[in-house]
């Protein structure tokens, strides 16, 4: 949610705007099977209609820091923007939650099918994240540590870091890596080198 956003039952409020559940609907229609949101008929504008109903809603918005940049899908609705995703809640549950992020579960930030989209703290949100750009390994919570001549595989839990040990073995580092994030991070775990 966009900053100094609040939510209500039914709305987001952004800078004084309020998007509720009932102007969503009669502006776009979300198809929780493919993730699509379109923009509908509008009987007070036929120009805008002719030019945009059934037309694909938003745009491709990069977010994020150099070393993990993410892409999702932004949506500007009564002059405000949003996160499709987050609309995506909206439209299935008529209620943003207020203190969780929504998490894409299989890790693309593009696909906003409803079945794709869960609940999550941040920290899980964190856990579910796939390889940044400056991981040389191929997977996540394991390095090549140059002076011992080991791989070493380390994890994330309650933000801190914990190493797991140094591997002669490659594949024991991964090995280790992915048992500690099952038991970790169960459902959240974004395990192997998986983007």
């Amino acid at each position: 949610m966009a900053r100094g956003a609040t939510t209500t039952h039914n709305k987001i409020a952004i800078g004084g705007a309020d998007v509720t559940y009932d102007l969503l609907f009669k502006l776009i229609a979300y198809n929780r099977e493919t993730g699509e949101f379109r923009w509908l008929e509008r009987a007070d504008d036929i120009g805008w209609t002719r030019k945009n109903a059934g037309k694909v809603c938003g745009w491709v918005s990069p977010h994020g820091k150099r070393d993990k940049i993410v892409s999702y899908i932004r949506i500007s609705v009564a002059g405000q923007q949003f996160y499709a995703h987050r609309l995506a809640w909206l439209y299935t549950y008529g209620i943003l939650p207020a203190k969780n992020e929504i998490d894409h579960i299989n890790g693309n930030t593009l696909d906003n099918r409803i079945a794709n989209l869960r609940l999550a703290t941040h920290a899980q949100n964190g856990h579910n994240q796939g390889l940044r750009r400056n991981n040389k390994s191929g997977v996540k919570g394991v390095t090549w540590d140059a002076e011992r001549r080991k791989w070493f595989a380390s994890i994330t839990v309650n933000s801190k870091t914990k190493g797991l040990g140094r591997y002669d073995d490659f594949k024991d580092a991964v090995a280790a890596r992915a048992a500690a994030e099952t038991e970790h991070h169960g459902a959240f775990a974004h395990t192997i080198g998986t983007a």
